[in-house]
């Protein structure tokens, strides 16, 4: 039944399965690519990155909020 359908693109029957496992890999690579891609972007940047935009409470817990921050003094 396949050998006798009309030919798109002039492709073989062989060529025809080619491309189409080409594309099906093409489209599931990029599917787990671009997660893993995030998710490696995300864990190997640094930590203060994550803790930028958190309160001081969120950080270090309920005694942070008990802290001057004028009174601190750098290292």
């Amino acid at each position: 039944m396949y050998f006798s359908m009309p030919r798109h693109f002039g492709f073989s029957v062989l060529e025809d399965q080619q491309c189409a496992a080409a594309l099906m890999w093409t489209c599931v690579t990029l599917v787990y690519l671009v997660p893993a891609a995030i998710l490696s972007t995300r864990l190997l940047s640094p930590r203060s990155f994550y803790r930028s935009g958190l309160v001081p409470s969120e950080v270090s817990g309920s005694a942070a909020t008990h802290i001057d921050p004028q009174r601190l003094e750098s290292v």
